[in-house]
């Protein structure tokens, strides 16, 4: 129902005064309720006087006219008023439409403004009484209306006459002519405490037969002077045909927001025609331009720039009066640490030419520098160019020079950074002329700042565990790094050239990781969600590897249910071939992929693979097992074979790893004599163990190897094979000279030296990839025997030695400390190489 005026008023005043004195909004409805997710956002369906006829092609508005009393174009039941409608089941919440919520403060301008352009002086606010009303006629009782009367100047107060002694002051409307705004902005709510849909949201209506005044630029997103505005590219978007709720949540919050929208808001509303990218110039003002020369343009997405009504089309969104300029995410968008520039063209560049060109026609008029500028919806033409800056973000703090594939990336809780395995920085020296007289140092931190990856880059990133995308780019050399941490729930996608992180994915309480590719589609990003006792398949098929920022899609493939605390998790490795020639060697996985987890509350490991809805086996390991890591060797012999190794905690003394044989063919579910898909035997008396790593391309006997980080042991421990019984395990050597409380365990890709070379020389040239460079030099994986005369790389294990803040490399057969080792890192938590399982 519709209710009078006087009705309203004193509905507004009770249900104000009711929100200010404790309702918190005046709704009654607790924030967050389940009705509340059901009201729907204010939107804005009409105002009076009422906008013309919309032209659905280019959602605009024509021109409004009216008269001076607003009774022309007007809704009959509020001549004389300006009025905002919503969508009938609105509730607006006075406490937001009111400054303090107290109608006789008047309208928030954060919500609710009505303004004059005066032409020379601008917008100015005109003074209005507000009211909310019902103004529907389904009898809900509802505020879905906003009712302004305009004040003096803009009317006459004819004191109390339309009901006597009310004490409420009447009045005539008499607006002058000119051009007259709406504003309704995000403070406005409803009682359900939801924003306004699509705001802002305007109005623009011409009291008089004609409209003369010229649109101008008002404000500006980002504004003029604005520092560190976002640059480079968001995350791509979902492949077509995925449901949204497969969609992995990408964040790339580590640098700032990306080149965000560049939105610029008029006086009135302007012609949907005369937004182009020729009227909205948008440039590099900070790039160098050898001999000088206009800036480089930037180039603007497809159909941009456009009106916001174009992209708000199902509400009456802001009416012509936003223009939104976005970058092309294609040509990478806003440069990083420069000065971008934007001009929005009117007539003439500034007052002085409007002044001084000439009058080439003969009209009476100084010719004009840009014949087709920014209108209204009149015709009028913007006078003079709008220009504003903003500078963007400075780019990541990289590294001089970039890391080769054949380094061990560590972690500790406030970084992520690498050990230069083989000094490459030296070998290159050496190449370019600074021989070094006791030969070249290996295993030092290499010149470079960490800040790109820190604490404060990641907010609360607290790196737990390691590992490495088996694919590397042709073009660039280099791949991505996948760093977990389970006290913000995120996986850190981190360039192994420069180690800048590109995204952020959240995970519920990440426990464990593995990567598996080499299968094009159902390459996998494998996450334990402790607690959730689920495990997550991300497709990482569509990202190429190693660029600058994510350009393909990243999203669920499956939530597999688990035990209880699921926390490690493996996965066997690519099915073989030259593209892993810089990873393992020629050895490779089975054709599908078999993944192995554990439940480490339930004290059971459990194999299935990516397809399949349960596990195909399930192994108990015992309640007090604690099963710490898996890991496993590639598919290899004839008939084919492939070993896991499982590490299992315990009181001292009394930690296990047990060796796992897979089924006939290298998988699970099946199962045969000689390969039995089971556990065949476990090996006691560790002492914590923890990390496992596979060594089984080493040259050596060594299987695997294992970190104990118990107090009596602070040792690393070489697996291998009984003699005479091929699947059981055996312990080849412990090495107690690592260092305090070892938990993780390294190694570099494990079947060849790095060839490494002078830049341009082709010594390195791999069928497969381009020579990859770093600081001069050219480095790659060679057939033939290594080039750098180092110690053979298969032999260094590089230890996690948390307790000593070291990473330790030893020789996996004779246990000796590498020259240069320990490598001194503070906080030490991880260390992962690409071999690494």
């Amino acid at each position: 129902m519709t209710l009078s005026l006087r009705t309203s008023i004193a509905l507004t005043l009770i249900v104000a005064v009711g929100a200010v004195m404790g309702c918190g909004g005046g709704s009654g409805i607790a924030n967050g309720s389940d009705s509340d997710k059901h009201v729907q956002e204010p939107v804005v369906r009409n105002f009076s006087p009422f906008m013309s006829p919309m032209d659905f092609n280019t959602l605009q508005q024509n021109p409004t006219f009216t008269d001076s009393q607003l009774v022309v174009s007007t809704d009959p039941r509020f001549l004389g008023k300006i009025v905002i409608f919503f969508q009938s089941q609105t509730n607006l919440d006075p406490a937001s439409v009111f400054i303090g919520g107290n109608p006789f403060l008047g309208p928030d301008p954060s919500a609710l403004k009505v303004q004059r352009e005066v032409p020379g002086v601008g917008n100015v606010l005109i003074p209005v009484r507000v009211e909310l009303v019902d103004a529907t006629a389904d009898g809900t009782s509802s505020l879905n209306a906003i009712v302004c009367q305009p004040l003096p100047p803009f009317s006459a107060n004819l004191g109390d006459i339309s009901v006597p002694a009310d004490g409420i002051d009447d009045y005539a409307t008499n607006m002058p002519d000119g051009q007259y705004t709406v504003g309704l902005f995000a403070n406005l709510k409803n009682t359900a405490g939801r924003s306004l849909r699509d705001g802002p949201v305007f109005h623009t209506f011409t009291v008089g037969s004609t409209d003369t005044i010229p649109p101008r630029v008002v404000t500006t997103d980002p504004v003029n002077g604005e520092q560190n505005v976002g640059a480079g590219t968001p995350p791509p978007p979902p492949p077509p045909g995925v449901p949204e709720d497969n969609i992995a949540s990408v964040t790339t919050n580590i640098f700032g927001d990306t080149s965000p929208d560049i939105v610029i808001r008029f006086t009135e509303g302007v012609s949907s025609t005369s937004i182009t990218g020729g009227n909205i110039n948008v440039v590099d003002a900070g790039a160098f331009v050898p001999g000088g020369g206009a800036p480089p343009q930037l180039a603007p997405a497809p159909t941009f720039p456009k009106l916001k009504s174009e992209q708000d089309s199902d509400t009456l969104p802001s009416n012509g009066h936003e223009a939104i300029w976005r970058a092309d995410v294609s040509t990478g968008g806003y440069p990083f640490g420069t000065q971008i520039q934007v001009t929005v063209l009117g007539l003439y560049t500034n007052a002085t030419a409007q002044a001084t060109n000439p009058d080439a026609d003969g009209d009476g008029v100084p010719d004009p520098d840009n014949p087709s500028p920014v209108v209204d919806l009149a015709g009028n033409a913007m006078e003079l160019n709008f220009v504003f800056q903003f500078q963007t973000i400075a780019p990541p703090d990289l590294p001089q020079n970039p890391f080769p594939e054949n380094s061990i990336w560590w972690s500790n809780a406030e970084s992520v950074g690498t050990i230069d395995v083989i000094n490459q920085q030296g070998l290159a020296d050496q190449f370019n002329g600074t021989a070094f007289p006791f030969g070249v140092p290996q295993n030092v931190l290499p010149e470079f700042t960490n800040a790109i990856a820190n604490s404060t880059n990641i907010q609360n990133f607290d790196p737990f565990e390691i590992n490495f995308d088996g694919r590397t780019n042709a073009g660039t050399c280099h791949s991505w790094i996948y760093v977990q941490s389970s006290n913000t729930g995120q996986i850190a996608i981190i360039n192994s050239r420069n180690g800048v992180p590109v995204a952020l994915i959240d995970s519920p309480s990440p426990g464990g990781i593995a990567v598996q590719v080499g299968n094009g589609s159902i390459d996998s990003l494998l996450v334990t969600n402790s607690g959730a006792n689920t495990f997550t398949a991300f497709n990482i098929g569509g990202m190429t590897p190693g660029t600058a920022f994510l350009n393909g899609p990243l999203f669920v493939t499956k939530v597999q249910p688990t035990g209880n605390n699921p926390r490690a998790i493996s996965v066997t490795t690519w099915g073989g071939g030259v593209s892993g020639w810089n990873r393992d060697g020629a050895n490779g996985g089975p054709s599908v992929p078999v993944i192995m987890y554990a439940d480490f509350s339930d004290g059971t490991v459990n194999t299935i693979t990516i397809s399949a809805e349960e596990p195909a086996r399930q192994f108990a390991l015992g309640p007090s097992s604690a099963p710490n890591d898996v890991a496993f060797t590639p598919c290899f012999g004839i008939p084919a074979i492939m070993f896991a190794a499982i590490s299992q905690g315990g009181t001292p003394g009394n930690g296990k790893v047990a060796y796992y044989v897979a089924g006939p063919g290298c998988l699970t579910g099946t199962a045969t004599n000689a390969r039995p898909d089971a556990i065949v035997g476990d090996l006691g008396s560790f002492d914590g163990p923890d990390g496992l790593d596979e060594n089984f391309l080493s040259g050596t006997p060594v299987f695997f190897t294992v970190a104990e980080s118990g107090a009596d042991a602070n040792a690393v421990t070489t697996l291998g094979l009984q003699t005479g019984a091929a699947n059981l395990p055996s312990v080849l050597n412990r090495f107690k000279n690592v260092g305090d409380t070892p938990t993780k365990v390294a190694h570099r890709a494990s079947w060849n030296n790095p060839c490494i070379a002078p830049q341009g020389s082709g010594t390195c040239l791999h069928p497969a990839t381009p020579s990859c460079w770093y600081n001069g030099t050219e480095q790659d994986v060679l057939i033939l025997a290594g080039a750098d005369g180092s110690m053979v790389p298969t032999k260094d294990l590089f230890v996690c030695a948390r307790g000593a803040s070291q990473v330790t490399i030893i020789d996996m057969t004779s246990g000796a400390r590498s020259f240069y080792s320990p490598v001194e890192i503070p906080g030490v938590r991880f260390v992962a190489g690409p071999g690494t399982q």
